[in-house]
């Protein structure tokens, strides 16, 4: 069975997004972002970046997201809607209702 993997934009929930990781005040973070909100933050520290001066030795790495099974999050959200339960329409839905769905298929 072929399977495919869908990324969705955490601030969208748009397809076709990327992990994009970033570091600010010493808390590494990730964010999944089309290429067009990947711009705008670009756009947005540039004149930061150019004035920043690079730490040597010290690079933030995201520890990558596992490569999972998991169930389409449209179809999730579809079912939880037929469930009566609650959930955005945006961003990632929540592992609980993921867990709901998968036991009840």
């Amino acid at each position: 069975m072929a399977r495919k993997t869908v990324i969705i934009s955490d601030l969208s929930g748009e397809e076709g997004a990327e992990e994009v990781s970033f570091s600010w005040d010493g808390q590494a973070y990730t964010i999944d972002l089309l290429e067009a909100e990947k711009e705008k933050i670009a756009k947005l520290l540039a004149p930061y970046l150019e004035k920043a001066s690079r730490v040597k030795g010290e690079t933030v790495k995201a520890t990558p997201k596992k490569k999972t099974d998991a169930p389409d999050p449209r179809v999730v959200r579809e079912w939880a809607a037929g469930q009566g339960i609650e959930v955005s329409s945006k961003g990632r839905v929540p592992g609980d209702v993921i867990e709901k769905y998968l036991a009840a298929h």
